[in-house]
């Protein structure tokens, strides 16, 4: 029962209106800062575009940034079934409530690393793009990453 209801909580936050806008400011936030020189929120200097160290300072920043996103995935489904009148008709069935706070919470958490994970998926982008000047640009290596 769990998985199921960590799946439809998945489901729901993955289209979402928060999800879409909080996946897509992060992406674009940080594509245009592994792309365009005026925008660089890490690295800059002798480093390379897509540097060890630009891309820590990256996922620094937005992890800051983006310290009060869980409270919008995970509050969420508590509001809604307070808004919807839905709580009472959960537990007439055989749930347990437990399992159901789990199942909400696991949908949250999936969905806010999903979010992060949009800074390291621009970032991997970033660099292939043909406007930039390659002597900026260091190897990719996902060997490294580990």
């Amino acid at each position: 029962m769990l998985s199921k209801i960590a799946g439809f909580e998945i489901r729901y936050q993955l289209f979402s209106p928060v999800f879409i806008a909080v996946f897509a400011i992060f992406f674009l936030l940080t594509f245009l800062g592994a792309t365009v020189d005026g925008a660089q929120i890490g690295g800059g200097g002798n480093t390379n575009i897509n540097s060890p160290n630009a891309l820590t300072i990256n996922v620094l920043i937005f992890s800051i940034i983006g310290g009060f996103i869980p409270a919008a995935f995970l509050s969420s489904g508590v509001l809604r079934d307070r808004n919807f009148k839905t709580e009472e008709m959960f537990f007439s069935r055989p749930i347990k409530e437990p399992g159901f706070v789990l199942g909400r919470f696991t949908g949250g958490v999936v969905a806010t690393a999903l979010c992060f994970a949009s800074v390291p998926l621009a970032f991997l982008i970033g660099p292939f793009m043909p406007w930039l000047h390659q002597e900026s640009v260091g190897p990719t290596n996902l060997g490294h990453a580990s």
